[in-house]
C-alpha cells in the first residue's frame, strides 16, 4: 500500500523527470497559479477558435485536470485519494514526456489541431495512469472497462478516434495483464522510481 510520503516523492520525480510543475488544490499557494491557469485556458482556446474555426470545451478545473506547458493544475477529483493520485499524476507526466519528445508547442498544436494525435496521446497518457494505479492497488482492468473509460472522459474524442484510442489502450492493457510494463515513458519511470524508493508501495509482480 502506497503512503502520501511516496506520493509526494513521486509526484516530485516526475515534475523533475518531465520539467512540470504540479499546482495541489489543496495548497493555498497553489491557488494564484490556478488562476493564471484558468485564465491562460480561456484565451487559449479562444485563440484557437478564432484563427483554426476548432471549438475547444473549456474544461472545468475543479474536475478536471491537463498539463499546460510545464504546469499541471490537479482537480480536487484527482486527488481525493492516494490512488486517484497516483493515477492521474503520472497521467499528466506523460503528456509531460510527449512535450519533450516533440515540444511544448508542436505537441499543443498536435493536440489541439489533430485528432488522431490527441487520440494517441490521451490512448498512451491513460494508460500510463491505469498501470500506475494496478500498481498501487493489485486490482485489474479489464480491456472493455478501460476502452469504455475513454469515451466518458474529457478527452474530446470522435468516434473514429475513439476507436482508434481503444485499439491503443487495449494493447496497453494486454500488457500490463500479462505481468509487464506498457513501454510508455512516464508509466516505466513511475515503476522505477517506486521500486527503487518504496517497493512496498507495489502490490503486483511486474517481470
Amino acid at each position: 500500500m502506497i503512503g502520501a510520503v511516496s506520493v509526494r516523492a513521486l509526484r516530485d520525480h516526475l515534475g523533475e523527470t518531465y520539467g512540470l510543475t504540479y499546482l495541489d488544490p489543496r495548497d493555498a499557494a497553489a491557488g494564484l497559479g490556478l488562476r493564471v491557469v484558468s485564465d491562460a485556458l480561456h484565451a487559449a482556446t479562444a485563440f484557437v477558435q478564432r484563427t483554426f474555426g476548432v471549438v475547444i470545451p473549456m474544461p472545468d478545473l475543479d474536475t478536471v485536470s491537463l498539463t499546460l506547458g510545464p504546469l499541471v493544475p490537479l482537480s480536487e477529483a484527482s486527488v481525493a485519494t492516494l490512488e486517484d493520485e497516483v493515477e492521474t499524476i503520472v497521467h499528466e507526466a506523460q503528456h509531460g514526456a510527449q512535450q519533450q519528445d516533440g515540444g511544448t508547442l508542436q505537441a499543443t498544436v498536435d493536440y489541439l489541431l489533430s485528432p488522431e494525435l490527441r487520440a494517441r496521446a490521451e490512448a498512451d497518457a491513460y494508460a500510463a495512469g491505469l498501470f500506475a494505479r494496478y500498481l498501487v492497488t493489485g486490482i485489474p482492468v479489464t480491456e472493455d472497462e478501460a476502452a469504455a473509460r475513454l469515451t466518458s472522459g474529457p478527452y474530446h474524442l470522435a468516434p473514429p478516434e475513439v476507436d482508434f484510442a481503444r485499439r491503443i489502450v487495449r494493447s496497453h492493457v494486454a500488457t500490463i495483464n500479462a505481468g509487464l510494463c506498457p513501454p510508455i515513458s512516464a508509466a516505466i519511470e513511475a515503476y522505477a522510481f517506486l521500486r527503487r524508493t518504496d517497493p512496498a508501495a507495489i502490490v503486483v509482480e511486474i517481470r
